[in-house]
């Protein structure tokens, strides 16, 4: 009994000390916590541009001048085969081993030197993979800094509602601090949709360009060691010339293999890397609650409500700071920024996809046809006749025009990235320096914030 009444008495201690500690809540006590929320959504904010993909201008450049060497080399050793078949198409038997080889030689060293960019890419993306690893700036540990804001944050959130509740303020202020209660939300949720976004695209682009690299990476190899195995075989067998074309034929298989490959990149990267997309971003919204976004309607409506309250304060209360409005303007202001941003970005990138069903018919369309040329003229075709070189210079032909064409539309396409950025850059609008100026902003916001004393927030 006695255990049991001391079991009582403590209780209603412990209810009445809660009752009194929060009947002592003051506005500071609430305006601690709103700057504590704000601290955790500038940190997830940054957090958010720290994340954010940087495409490497450099890397556009080194895999557009591989792709023009590639075309050129390509295109002018095809028209050394077609110019030596249309040549020697009355004369077949005449045909010199070593002229005949010519053609096969420059197309060969043209696949390894695509062979070359894909390593080198290859091996920046491992050194940058190592070193975001090792600096905890991978997206793995962004994910789960992000989340542990986020939950923060919401923790937060919820004790701030529960002092408001608790106190009772007058009207206005209880209606100020509501208001200011759906901003943070709505900044919240800004943030949190953003990490969402930016995880899926970065997901996305990383597996589109990994899958890019690969399939190029193949069929450059297989093309450049098939041809040199037939150029070997042309320059060292002492066999008949009918053995000769047989061995020369083996290019041809490598031919028809590459370009079916780069006639399937445009298409299945870019289903990859939307497939990516969609999974990481289906994967992290259950865990942010939030889809993938970049809307700054909430974020303006926030900010309208905010500005028409504060006007309607008296001459006393002006002197406070608007925090929590003036983050709801910076984040709205950023937000639409990085959508138009993505609209931009996202608007090249199709028209680079448009380009790339030009050049990688021209280039990988036409790699089929003249391998099957090749195939046709030195295999079915059995003797050394005027059929079978006019069948070899015919689809050469066509593989030395469609690689002329696919490196002037690869030339546009450097000339055309590179009067972009220059473009952007002048105007500030580079994903760069749109990135920065968002880090600055925020800074500059952030320090701004840790000079104001607490009573006049």
């Amino acid at each position: 009994m006695r255990r049991l009444l001391a079991c009582l008495l403590a209780l209603m201690s412990l209810f009445a000390h809660q009752v009194q500690a929060l009947a002592q809540v003051t506005e500071t006590d609430v305006s601690t916590l709103t700057r504590s929320i704000v601290d955790k959504e500038i940190e997830l904010a940054k957090l958010n541009l720290h994340v954010s993909p940087h495409p490497s201008i450099w890397y556009n450049r080194r895999w557009q001048l591989a792709a023009i060497t590639n075309n050129s080399l390509t295109s002018t050793g095809a028209f050394i085969t077609a110019g030596t078949a249309y040549h020697y198409q009355e004369r077949p038997l005449r045909v010199p081993k070593n002229v005949a080889a010519d053609g096969s030689m420059l197309r060969g060293t043209a696949n390894f030197v695509t062979v070359g960019e894909c390593l080198l890419e290859f091996g920046l993306d491992g050194r940058n993979y190592i070193k975001d690893k090792h600096d905890h700036r991978d997206l793995r540990h962004a994910r789960a800094q992000a989340i542990t804001l986020k939950r923060s944050i919401d923790q937060l959130i919820k004790q701030r509602e529960a002092l408001i509740a608790a106190k009772g303020f007058d009207e206005k202020t209880a209606r100020r601090l509501a208001l200011e209660g759906t901003a943070l939300e709505d900044i919240r949720d800004a943030e949190a949709s953003h990490f969402v976004f930016l995880y899926g695209h970065a997901k996305g682009l990383k597996a589109a360009k990994m899958l890019t690299q690969l399939m190029i990476l193949g069929s450059s190899l297989q093309s450049g060691i098939f041809t040199f195995i037939s150029v070997y075989e042309q320059l060292t067998t002492r066999g008949s010339v009918h053995t000769r074309l047989h061995d020369a034929a083996i290019s041809g298989f490598g031919d028809i293999v590459g370009g079916s490959i780069n006639l399937s990149v445009p298409f299945s990267t870019t289903f990859w890397g939307k497939y990516k997309q969609r999974k990481s971003w289906r994967e992290v919204s259950k865990e942010f609650e939030r889809a993938p976004g970049l809307d700054p309607t909430a974020l303006r409506d926030d900010f309208a409500r905010l500005s028409e309250l504060w006007k309607e304060r008296d001459n006393n209360a002006e002197q406070a700071i608007p925090i929590v409005k003036d983050l709801c303007e910076l984040e709205a202001d950023m937000v639409s920024e990085r959508r138009e941003m993505y609209q931009r970005e996202a608007k090249h990138a199709h028209a680079m996809f448009l380009l790339s069903l030009i050049s990688e018919p021209g280039g990988g369309g036409t790699k089929v046809a003249n391998g099957i040329g090749t195939v046709v003229g030195n295999l079915l075709i059995d003797e050394p006749n005027e059929a079978r070189l006019q069948t070899i210079a015919g689809t050469a032909t066509s593989y030395g025009v469609g690689n002329a064409v696919a490196a002037t539309i690869n030339i546009g396409r450097l000339t055309s990235e590179t009067i972009r950025n220059r473009k952007l850059s002048r105007m500030h609008k580079t994903r760069r320096e749109v990135i920065e100026s968002h880090i600055q902003r925020l800074n500059a916001y952030e320090t701004k914030l840790k000079n104001i004393p607490v009573e006049k927030l």
